[in-house]
């Protein structure tokens, strides 16, 4: 006796057959998940941070700034290239971490330059009044240095320089072992770069 099954053996090179299902998800009869997008979070920057937490001062001097004398005040910079009348502070509950320095310096009048003998030296610190120096590095003056009276100074601060919250920041550039002082006028034009994270 010969028997017939109605069972269909699929073949192992064939795709099993598909079928078109509708999904509805509605408040009363919601469909489950198993993970939380998040939506609502800014996109990051080549720096893993939001636009807004980026942060790029310019120094300058004024009536009003608080940091001690013979050192620049920083002022931020807003994304339309305008500066605030006051001076930079670290937001409530927020770190600063410098990343990027660049300093552009001149030779002051009745000081010259003199090439292989000069060493400029740069401090980045917290004001008012703080003795405490969060960054130093120094720049020996060479021979066209020495003649065009004018040097440029950048540094990429790797492991980044933290300046805690509600701190304002100074900088300083003048020569090493120097007693001379007053500095603010060697000072063309310094820049900070970096970015705010949270406590």
């Amino acid at each position: 006796m010969l028997f017939c099954s109605s069972v269909l053996a699929e073949k192992p090179d064939e795709a099993p057959p598909t079928v078109d299902v509708n999904v509805v998800n509605t408040p009363d009869d919601p469909v489950p998940v198993t993970g939380v997008v998040d939506v609502t979070s800014a996109p990051t920057t080549h720096m893993g941070q939001g636009v807004e937490n980026h942060v790029s001062l310019v120094t300058g001097s004024g009536s009003g700034t608080t940091c001690p004398a013979g050192e620049l005040a920083a002022f931020r910079q807003s994304s339309d290239g305008n500066f605030p009348f006051d001076e930079f502070v670290v937001p409530e509950g927020m770190t600063f971490v410098v990343t990027d320095l660049a300093i552009g310096v001149r030779e002051k009048a009745g000081n010259d330059w003199i090439a292989g003998n000069n060493i400029i030296s740069f401090q980045l610190s917290i004001g008012p009044g703080a003795s405490d120096r969060m960054w130093v590095s120094t720049m020996q003056i060479d021979e066209l240095m020495a003649a065009s009276g004018e040097a440029w100074f950048t540094d990429h601060l790797v492991s980044g320089v933290a300046i805690g919250s509600e701190e304002r920041v100074c900088i300083r550039a003048g020569f090493t072992f120097s007693a001379d002082s007053d500095t603010v006028s060697l000072i063309n034009l310094s820049r900070l770069y970096g970015y705010l994270v949270d406590n």
